[in-house]
């Protein structure tokens, strides 16, 4: 008996240590469940700005955020900006996202992706946020507001939303291209170009929207003076599309054209000697041929509506040419428009991107059953800077360098699902039904005006 209570006592006096240490150590912390990196370069960081900002984990538990203060900030965590506060939410190496007065915003997803990529998922439930992604490849943002969803479409993109619930939504970009999505319907939105969305209805067409202007606003923004919400700058704006005005120069100088594969759609090779001339970076889109049309009373293209970032297609030769005269311009001639895909020099490429049709692998990317927006792949660039000048549409062109049949005109470049190499000479009636369909055009000019 006595040696049984000696041994109990022996297994208390080691049992109560080890149960005092263990309640010394503080319970396992469950990580939330996210991807973000938790180490220093990749996370998402919170500082509060001029005063006080809320910060709901999980959507649930609320703490306060004190100026200067830097908190982490996971999956489903909800911060509210008051009418005096704004915040700054980091993700280091890819992207800032600033929050004005009066904004909420719900950090829905982010993961980090194989190869050093980020994708970041956003609710903005109200107020003004502005996104600006860093020089660097592989990261993603999709904006969510509870009428649009905004995604960037490249590297360095600086965008602004506004967010009235059950009323409306408007973006602006500052640099870059987004997406925008409403009701089904999508518009492209390029550096200067704004959009609003009312509740139920899709996106408006890009207007034109200085870039100056928001920069002010974003000053003003950062202050204590009274700012108008971006829905009125951007209604305040006149409701029209920029009409782009970006174009590549060429200098004068003797140019290679034609290859030594002679045939029907083919010319020899030669040398020709171009004056100076400035050719279209981009095709001819859809919202600009509105434009024109609104201008005009002109007659509406085969194809249309169509989506507005994409190029117009289904014109004719004549309403090409109508545009361009509009426009202060002009058709490119045939000899332009292919030593603006080739770029100089002798055995100049034969596609915009070099001598191999497949592009590296990159050439599956391109849709096949329908055009796509204008400079969305940035592989389709030629030595001049100049975007899809093989595939997408076909190209209508002013005077031909070699002759044609009597009444034909001349297409380049191929179409989607047919693309043909810069050298391949297409002749056409001016209003060929088998063609029209799948033509649109760049302008060119020999003096570019200065604005």
């Amino acid at each position: 008996m006595h040696k049984m209570l000696r041994m109990f006592r022996q297994m208390v006096l080691i049992t109560i240590p080890l149960l005092i240490a263990a309640s010394c150590v503080p319970p396992a912390v469950i990580q939330p469940s996210m991807s973000v990196s938790t180490t220093n370069d990749y996370r998402a960081a919170l500082t509060a700005v001029d005063s006080a900002i809320k910060l709901f984990k999980k959507q649930s538990t609320e703490s306060e955020i004190q100026p200067g203060e830097n908190v982490s900030v996971w999956v489903d965590d909800l911060i509210e900006v008051g009418g005096e506060s704004r915040a700054l939410l980091k993700f280091p190496e890819f992207l800032d996202v600033e929050l004005y007065r009066n904004a909420h915003l719900l950090l829905t997803d982010a993961k980090l992706e194989s190869g050093d990529a980020i994708s970041v998922y956003l609710n903005q439930i109200q107020g003004h946020v502005g996104v600006s992604l860093k020089d660097r490849a592989h990261t993603q943002v999709a904006l969510e507001t509870g009428d649009a969803v905004i995604r960037t479409l490249e590297n360095g993109t600086e965008f602004i939303v506004c967010a009235k619930p059950e009323v409306i939504t408007c973006v602006e970009v500052l640099k870059g291209s987004v997406e925008v999505t409403g009701q089904g319907k999508k518009v492209i939105l390029k550096e200067g170009e704004a959009s609003y969305i009312a509740t139920g209805q899709p996106p408006v067409p890009a207007v034109c929207a200085p870039g100056t202007i928001f920069q002010d606003w974003k000053v003003s923004m950062r202050e204590s003076a009274d700012t108008l919400p971006i829905s009125k700058v951007v209604a305040g704006f006149p409701q029209k599309p920029c009409i782009s005005t970006e174009m590549a120069e060429i200098g004068a100088g003797v140019y290679q054209i034609g290859t030594d594969r002679e045939n029907e759609f083919h010319s020899a090779v030669r040398d020709i000697s171009l004056e100076k001339f400035w050719i279209d970076k981009y095709e001819v889109t859809n919202i600009q041929y509105q434009y024109y049309l609104d201008q005009v009373d002109g007659k509406q293209p085969a194809v249309w509506p169509a989506e507005w970032g994409h190029p117009v297609r289904g014109v004719t030769w004549d309403q090409a040419a109508a545009y361009c005269s509009w426009a202060g311009k002009r058709l490119p001639s045939e000899a332009e428009w292919e030593v603006a895909g080739r770029g100089p020099g002798p055995d100049a490429p034969v596609f915009p991107w070099g001598n191999d049709p497949q592009a590296g692998g990159e050439i599956v990317n391109l849709p096949l059953d329908e055009t796509y927006a204008v400079s969305a792949f940035s592989f389709n660039l030629s030595p001049f800077g100049v975007y899809d000048m093989a595939g997408n549409v076909w190209e209508w062109v002013g005077e031909p360098y070699e002759n044609v049949q009597a009444g034909f005109q001349i297409l380049r470049g191929g179409r989607f699902g047919f693309i043909k190499d810069l050298t391949y000479r297409e002749q056409a009636m001016p209003d060929d039904e088998r063609y029209v369909p799948y033509a649109g055009f760049r302008c060119a000019t020999s003096q570019l005006e200065e604005k």
